[in-house]
């Protein structure tokens, strides 16, 4: 009964819209309209400035996604249940229940829960895949950021952690896979075929093929 209340508690938690809030309240806009849609760091990077960016996914990955499984921890709740709390905090991120069920890719706070868990190692593996191979070989954070999560569940049992702990990893890849196919529910956009802009979520987290027609869209586009 406490693990159930505390999986929603996450949910609800992970679902405080940080990127939407700061938005509306300094520049008047909904940043769901702006560049990728999404309700995150990376979008507020580009809309409104690096610093205020990586402040939103500080506080998305620390206090969304470490702090509730460090409470899971001092509240003495089994792996399963803090398994359960993590994977709630990402979905409630995503998919926000005072946005509609829109929200953003759960990036930041998934990494979040990687610390709350002590995964050190799957950080490091994972900052050589996406920093080192995904951004200084191909320029492609997008898809590196995809392979070096589903990579991470694999890593499990190479270093022989709890595999429990595949539960985790495995179900945040699928959450952010979902995200990126279904991204706020938005329509495909322009004439290409339907398969086509299906690829270009999954592996390059746009409808498009350019990234910069993409990222710096605005309304009145």
């Amino acid at each position: 009964m406490y693990s159930f209340l505390a999986i929603i508690i996450a949910y609800c938690w992970g679902s405080v819209p940080t990127a939407y809030l700061v938005a509306r309240n300094i520049q008047g806009i909904d940043i769901r309209d702006y560049g990728t849609g999404n309700v995150g760091a990376s979008n507020v990077i580009i809309q409104m400035g690096r610093r205020l960016g990586v402040s939103i996914g500080l506080f998305d990955g620390l206090a969304k996604g470490t702090i509730p499984i460090i409470l899971a921890k001092l509240l003495d709740l089994s792996l399963l249940s803090q398994i359960g709390i993590g994977l709630a905090s990402v979905a409630g991120h995503n998919w926000s229940i005072f946005l509609g069920f829109t929200g953003g890719r759960g990036v930041s706070t998934a990494l979040g829960t990687y610390v709350g868990f002590g995964l050190w190692q799957q950080l490091i593996v994972g900052i050589v895949i996406v920093g080192l191979v995904g951004w200084l070989l191909f320029r492609n954070l997008a898809l590196w950021m995809l392979i070096g999560i589903a990579f991470m569940g694999v890593l499990v049992y190479i270093l022989q952690q709890p595999s429990e702990l595949a539960i985790l990893l495995f179900g945040l890849t699928i959450l952010i896979a979902l995200k990126r196919l279904f991204p706020n529910w938005k329509r495909p956009t322009g004439t290409q075929p339907l398969w086509m802009t299906l690829v270009y979520r999954l592996l390059y987290d746009r409808d498009v093929a350019r990234r910069d027609d993409w990222v710096q869209w605005k309304p009145d586009k």
